[in-house]
């Protein structure tokens, strides 16, 4: 039976698809996974699985995060399930993990917050400061960071908020001031769960959830490193234009011949014979050579999203556009969705200066999120107040 907590933490369906649960622990999430239909494996240090769990062979390798006992691109989805903090190398693990995910892969993984309100509230009794058994602790950016250091992209960060967190750093502050039994344990959940909602209004929830993917690994042609930074570095993207590409590169090389210069080509898996022309007559190139079309902005993105199943995708494109795209944009589905989105944008301006936010402390993305949070309460109180 999967637990509540991780009814979230399910990746998409693959057939056949295989899974690898860094610090599985007694093994639910494994057999969960299985039961979903993965083929699903978990790694854990201390094995210690009860015989009635084991049916068969064992889906659970002994052995460590740093040193993942498995061959490269084995796998379609690595997680860590608050794991991370308990390696003795962080980036180690993730590149472990780069290492076992198969180029379409998927990370998913999950750690507490350092900069979370709780962490603020409770200080030295929060009940995530654990050592020995947690060695590292992350704030969202020091995540990201770690992440992209460890070679993935499509890095998504999200904040949960975490009532059990609350529970157990009430108890620690509680028995650490000598009150003992007589601590209001009764209405603990109901504190947690008050508490974890006041933390997500406030983006600043207790758990960190992350999901990223594997960076492409693009082949290096031609041209060496420099080995001090040059005064200027061109980055060309191409796809499919050796000829206006050939043009480039000579009207770049009269204009650079007396500035310490680099140019940098990154095709995005040409097929008219791009790689193969500079690898001939551009020595001094250095070429990126991915295999897959990465794409640009908004066409790679509705591409991306319609890849995934979304039917409909309302992204317009500005400047000139074909006529069979203005043909598109133009149906009513398309129109209407974008009513929606300027509709959504101003019922929040609206939320703003009727509910007195015309100004905000926060700021940021996550500062925005928190304002907007702040307007739909009130809004909602309004209306539960007006309809009774």
């Amino acid at each position: 039976m999967l637990f509540a907590s991780r009814v979230a933490h399910i990746p998409g369906y693959r057939c056949d698809g295989r899974l690898l649960d860094v610090g599985s622990g007694a093994g639910q999430y494994v057999w969960a996974m299985r039961d979903l239909g993965w083929n699903a494996f978990g790694l854990e240090p201390a094995m210690a699985m009860s015989e009635e769990s084991v049916q068969g062979p064992s889906p659970f390798v002994a052995g460590w995060a740093e040193q993942l006992p498995f061959a490269p691109a084995q796998f379609d989805c690595v997680t860590f399930w608050h794991s991370l903090e308990h390696t003795a190398d962080p980036r180690a693990a993730l590149e472990e993990a780069r290492r076992v995910l198969r180029p379409d892969g998927l990370l998913m993984l999950e750690v507490p917050n350092l900069d979370s309100l709780q962490a603020r509230v409770f200080g030295r009794f929060w009940v995530h400061l654990d050592p020995p058994r947690h060695r590292y602790h992350f704030t969202p950016p020091a995540l990201r960071r770690m992440l992209q250091l460890a070679g993935f992209t499509d890095i998504t960060i999200r904040l949960r908020p975490s009532a059990i967190g609350w529970e157990g750093s009430i108890r620690i502050s509680w028995t650490a001031r000598g009150k003992g039994c007589r601590g209001p344990w009764r209405f603990l959940r109901p504190i947690g769960l008050l508490a974890a909602g006041l933390e997500q209004m406030m983006a600043r929830g207790g758990c960190i959830e992350a999901t990223a993917r594997p960076a492409p690994i693009p082949r290096m042609l031609g041209g060496e490193i420099p080995a001090s930074p040059p005064r200027l570095s061109v980055i060309i993207v191409s796809w499919n234009c050796r000829q206006a590409r050939e043009r480039c590169l000579a009207s770049l090389a009269a204009a650079l011949k007396d500035i310490p210069s680099e140019i940098i080509i990154a095709d995005n898996g040409s097929s008219d014979g791009t790689v193969e022309w500079l690898s001939r007559h551009a020595a001094g190139v250095r070429v990126l050579s991915f295999e897959d079309n990465l794409g640009f902005a908004a066409a790679a993105n509705e591409r991306a999203l319609q890849e995934l199943g979304v039917r409909r995708v309302s992204s317009p494109r500005r400047g000139k556009v074909s006529e069979a795209r203005r043909a598109h944009q133009r149906q009513f589905w398309f129109r209407r969705l974008q009513k929606w989105r300027a509709g959504g944008e101003a019922t929040i301006s609206v939320l703003k200066r009727k509910y007195g936010l015309g100004r905000s402390r926060f700021r940021g993305r996550d500062g925005t999120r928190t304002w907007v949070g702040f307007g739909v309460l009130s809004y909602n109180l309004h209306r539960l107040v007006t309809m009774g």
